[in-house]
């Protein structure tokens, strides 16, 4: 009777772990999470004297910034840090870790690119989510790492062809909404004042962009009204959320928040140019999705957060045919500061399943960070991709969510032949 007893508790201990390996039947259990990371609130890239400087009327000043150029602000952590919690309790809520995780070197892994911004992000989301574990942040001491920048494989005059096909077609499709996203900058900076103006007599407006395809390098725009323009728009965007007051994030001016899409436009429509057409965002995104089908084909790994830029996000999306429905809830309407990229493996009925997400904080989450709960979550969008269809749930089948990234990194790699794949035609 004893061993009765003893081999009914033994089935039922075994019946319990196999239903938290495999998930209760009709269940969807996540079994694995890939972050795909943008950096969160940094410091303009240019530095005092630049030609953002030269941009606005005298008597304005930009916001002094207690950080170097370039580097993650302390809001910028603090808004990270409740990110970083959020994953921990929604992760813990949906079993896939327990509390105070304290993850192996197997489990989890923690890469960002060496730059301090990108470094700082993923040790601040590192500290909300795992605040009582240590987490090694992995990066590699030279800055030029192809996980994380966009360098071009290709170089051939197919590939440079198609391209600027390619860029034609986007610019066709911008002249009205950059013209008026211009005005809106000029206004702002009060530009006809500025010594900029005083040098150069001219406006910012919409104009042919001429873009150089070197490879070994980022795809780059040397001059003109869009290169000028996005380090105004940047500069501002930055200055919008950091600042607590919007008047005097606005040099003054009283703007709504379409205004301030409008501003943050130019800089998205300059990404998009570089980095989200079609042939080049396969070509630049192979590091990064390579890096992303190893880690989801890890054996024992749980969790991964790689954290780059939004050149990075934007040509990642743009490989993998991969898009939000729905507008952001965000003045960055592409790949917003912080946001990220969440690749999720379930389990449903002994079928893998795949879910892609962007995770982000919206306008007024980055403006005054706040604790992100499960009753007080980020903003979130499933995307969606073009070519595949899910199920009636929103998932896919694993099988053709990675199938789709293995298409996306041989089409990358084979670029230079300007041909596409057919749900990028």
């Amino acid at each position: 009777m004893r061993c009765f007893r003893f081999f009914i508790s033994f089935m039922a201990i075994t019946l319990l772990a196999a239903e938290q390996a495999f998930g209760a039947e009709g269940e969807y259990k996540l079994i694995q999470v890939a972050v795909f990371s943008r950096h969160n609130i940094r410091t303009p890239l240019t530095k005092a004297g630049s030609v953002t400087d030269s941009l606005i009327a005298p008597g304005l000043e930009w916001y002094k910034w207690s950080a170097p150029a370039g580097e993650l602000s302390l809001k910028g952590g603090l808004s990270e840090t409740a990110m970083g919690q959020y994953f921990s309790q929604w992760l813990e809520a949906e079993g896939m870790i327990p509390p105070d995780w304290q993850p192996t070197a197997r489990e989890a892994l923690f890469y960002a690119n060496s730059l301090q911004r990108t470094r700082a992000t993923a040790r601040y989301f590192a500290s909300g989510m795992l605040p009582t574990a240590k987490v090694k942040i992995k990066h590699r001491p030279r800055i030029l790492n192809k996980v994380f920048l966009p360098l071009l494989s290709a170089s051939s005059e197919a590939f440079t062809n198609e391209a600027r096909r390619e860029l034609k077609l986007l610019e066709s499709t911008l002249q009205d909404s950059l013209a008026r996203a211009f005005a809106e900058l000029e206004k702002v900076l009060e530009l006809e004042s500025s010594p900029w103006f005083q040098v150069h007599g001219r406006h910012l407006v919409p104009e042919p962009v001429e873009i150089v395809y070197t490879k070994n390098h980022e795809p780059h725009i040397s001059s003109g009204s869009l290169r000028i323009g996005t380090h105004a728009s940047d500069a501002l965007v930055l200055q919008y959320y950091e600042e607590p007051d919007p008047r005097e994030a606005a040099f003054g001016k009283d703007l709504d928040y379409g205004d301030w899409e409008r501003i943050a436009s130019i800089k998205d429509v300059f990404i998009d140019m570089l980095f989200g057409l079609p042939v080049v965002g396969l070509n630049v995104a192979t590091g990064m999705i390579d890096e992303l089908i190893k880690e989801l084909s890890a054996k024992g790994r749980k969790f991964t957060f790689l954290c780059g830029h939004d050149s990075s996000v934007t040509s990642i999306m743009t490989a993998l045919g991969a898009y939000c429905p729905e507008r952001l809830k965000a003045i960055e309407n592409r790949a917003p500061l912080g946001g990220k990229l969440v690749f999720e493996k379930y389990l449903k009925d002994g079928v893998q399943y795949a879910r892609l997400r962007l995770i982000y904080p919206g306008s007024s989450q980055l403006r005054s960070p706040e604790p992100l709960t499960l009753d007080n979550p980020p903003m979130i969008c499933t995307l969606k991709f073009k070519g595949l269809q899910a199920n009636e749930d929103g998932y896919y089948i694993y099988a053709d969510f990675i199938g789709r990234m293995k298409e996306a990194l041989r089409a990358g790699r084979n670029a230079d032949t300007g041909v596409l794949p057919d749900y990028l035609r």
